[in-house]
C-alpha cells in the first residue's frame, strides 16, 4: 500500500494530475466494481450492498433506507397498517419502466407473487418477504398487504423489494435484458464490462447518456484506473491514508455509512471459556477499538458498541463503547478462572486485507492480558458455508453484524437460540428479540429493540470494534455524488463542464 501512496505522490510531484481529457456530459459515465451480480438481471437474487452501483442504475425499490436512517418514499410514496396485520401501498404516479410499462399495483403484487414460488423461494430477497401472506391491487396505485405476523418494520424491509417490469420478467432471458425503473438500462455485457443506456422515461434522470461498469477485480488496479481517468468512480478501492494523495491530484472521496458493524461473533454455544460473559467482556476491554478507527481507518468511523449501528431503526445511543481496560479485561478473565489466559481460534476471510489489520491488531491487544487468538483466513466460499451449516471450526469468526434492511434487530435475529447455524444463545437474550420482533406499535419496537442492544453489550455477543462504512473514490470530473447504503443516486451526480 505505501508504494501505492508513494507512486501517487511521485506523479504529483511530477506536475500530472488525474487524467480527465476533454470529458463531458456526453461522455459515458465510468465506475470500477470488484465484481458484477451472479445473476445479473435478477433484482432479487441479493440483499447486499455489493452490487449497488449495478442494481440502481436498473432498479428501484419501494422505499429507500438512506445512510443517515431515515426511510424515504421511492416508488412507494406512503404506507398506512390498517389492521395489525394489513398494510396499504400507495404508489407513485406517472412511473415507466424502461420498455415503457407503466408501473403500476400490478407490478408490485407480481414482483410477491414471483417470490412466493419454488423460483422465487430461491432468491435472498424472497426471506426478507417471508412475513408477507398476499397482496392484491386495490387500484392502479394502491397495493394492499396482509403480512402473516404482526410486522411494523414491512415498510423497511421493502427498501430491499426492488421492481422488474412485469411482462419483461415472464420472458425468458430477463438477465441479459432486465427492465426497471431505474435511470439506465443495459445495452451490452461482456464478462468484464457492462455498457448501459439512458432510459428517456426514466423518473429518475441519468447524468449521461451512456455509462460503462468495468469490472476490476484489486483494489490497486481500480485506484489506478480511477488516478490515469479511464474510470470516474471507483467503489471500495481506497485506504484512508491515500486520501490526501488522491486529493492532491484533484480527486476526492464518498463516504457511505453502511448498515453493519465489523466485530468479532464470539461463539458461547460450544463448550470453553467463550460460554462465560465475563470472559466475553474482558475481551472488550482488552481491545483499543478506538486505535482502530483512528490508526486504520483514519478517523473515518467509530468504535462500535452494540450489534447495531448509529443511524439504523432501534440503535441505542445511549450504551457507550468498551473503553479500552487492560486491568479490567485482566480482572474479569481472573475472576471467571483464567488468569494466565487462554487460546482461541478465530476464523475470517481471505483477501480482506484492512479487516485483517484489525483482526491482528485484536490479536495482539489480546496477547496483552494473556488471551491468544489464533488467526485462520479460509476462502470466502467457505465462509459462507459455515455460516448457512454452522460448520465453524474456531470459537470465533469475523460474522458482519449486518442489518439490510436497516433495522438493528435484523443482526440479533441469526443470535436466537434455535436459529440455523446460531453461534449465540442466551434464554434471556433470545426472550428480548422475540419480544422486539412482535412490538404492535414502531414506537415500541424501537424502545424494545434499543433494549436487545443494550442486552448484546452487556452480554458481549461479540468483540463490536467499529461501525462500517464504505469509501468511493471520485475522480475530478465529478463535481457532486451521493450514495446512500450504496444505493447510488444517478439523478443527482452532477459533471463538471
Amino acid at each position: 500500500m505505501r508504494k501505492i501512496i508513494a507512486l501517487i505522490a511521485a506523479t504529483f510531484i511530477s506536475g500530472t494530475a488525474l487524467v480527465c481529457g476533454t470529458a463531458s456530459a456526453a461522455e459515458p459515465l465510468r465506475f470500477a466494481t470488484a465484481n458484477f451480480p451472479d445473476n445479473y438481471g435478477n433484482p432479487f437474487n441479493s440483499v447486499s450492498v455489493t452490487y449497488g452501483a449495478t442494481y440502481s442504475a436498473l432498479f428501484d425499490p419501494l422505499t429507500l433506507a438512506t445512510s443517515d436512517g431515515a426511510l424515504t418514499p421511492w416508488l412507494a410514496v406512503s404506507w398506512a397498517q390498517q389492521t395489525p396485520t394489513r398494510w396499504v401501498i400507495k404508489l407513485r404516479p406517472n412511473i415507466v419502466f424502461a420498455n415503457g410499462e407503466p408501473f403500476t399495483a400490478d407490478a408490485v403484487v407480481a414482483a410477491l407473487a414471483y417470490l412466493k414460488t419454488d423460483a422465487g423461494k430461491r432468491d435472498a430477497v424472497s426471506r426478507e418477504m417471508g412475513m408477507i401472506d398476499s397482496a392484491k391491487a386495490r387500484d392502479p396505485l394502491t397495493v394492499e398487504i396482509n403480512t402473516n405476523v404482526v410486522d411494523v418494520m414491512l415498510p423497511y424491509a421493502l427498501s430491499v423489494l426492488r421492481i422488474p417490469a412485469p411482462e419483461a420478467w415472464k420472458k425468458p432471458g430477463f438477465a441479459q435484458d432486465p427492465v426497471g425503473t431505474g435511470p439506465y438500462r443495459l445495452s451490452k455485457r461482456t464478462p468484464t464490462q457492462a455498457t448501459f443506456a439512458a432510459a428517456p422515461g426514466s423518473w429518475r434522470k441519468a447524468p449521461t447518456p451512456t455509462m460503462e461498469v468495468k469490472v476490476v477485480i484489486d483494489p490497486a488496479a481500480r485506484r489506478t484506473a480511477l488516478e490515469t481517468g479511464r474510470v470516474d468512480v471507483v467503489i471500495t478501492a481506497i485506504a484512508p491514508e491515500e486520501i490526501p494523495a488522491l486529493e492532491a491530484l484533484g480527486g476526492r472521496v464518498f463516504v457511505d455509512k453502511l448498515p453493519s458493524v465489523v466485530g468479532i461473533a464470539l461463539n458461547n454455544v460450544k463448550a470453553g471459556p467463550l460460554k462465560d460473559p465475563r470472559v466475553r467482556q474482558a475481551l472488550n476491554y482488552a481491545v483499543d477499538k478506538a486505535a482502530i478507527a483512528d490508526i486504520l481507518w483514519g478517523g473515518k468511523t467509530e468504535p462500535a458498541s452494540q450489534i447495531g449501528r448509529p443511524g439504523v431503526f432501534g440503535y441505542n445511543a445511549n450504551v457507550a463503547a468498551y473503553p479500552h481496560d487492560p486491568a479490567k479485561a485482566r480482572a474479569l478473565l481472573k475472576e471467571a478462572g483464567y488468569p494466565n489466559g487462554f487460546t482461541f481460534d478465530f476464523e475470517g476471510v481471505i483477501g480482506a486485507v484492512v479487516q485483517t489489520d484489525a483482526f491482528q491488531k485484536v490479536a495482539d491487544d489480546l496477547a496483552q492480558v494473556g488471551v491468544k487468538m489464533n488467526i485462520r483466513l479460509i476462502p470466502n466460499a467457505k465462509f459462507l458455508e459455515y455460516q448457512q451449516t454452522g460448520g465453524w471450526q474456531g470459537s470465533a469468526a469475523a460474522i458482519p453484524y449486518a442489518s439490510p434492511t436497516s433495522d438493528s434487530l435484523y443482526a440479533a435475529g441469526t443470535q436466537i437460540c434455535g436459529a440455523a447455524a446460531h453461534w449465540f444463545c442466551d434464554q434471556g437474550f433470545d426472550d428480548l428479540i422475540k419480544t422486539a420482533r412482535a412490538a404492535p406499535t414502531l414506537d415500541q419496537r424501537k424502545t424494545l429493540t434499543e433494549k436487545v442492544m443494550a442486552a448484546s453489550h452487556d452480554l458481549a455477543t461479540g468483540i463490536f470494534l467499529y461501525n462500517s462504512f464504505t469509501l468511493v473514490g471520485l475522480g475530478p470530473r465529478i463535481a457532486n455524488y451521493r450514495q446512500d447504503v450504496a444505493f447510488v443516486r444517478y439523478e443527482e451526480i452532477k459533471l463538471k463542464p
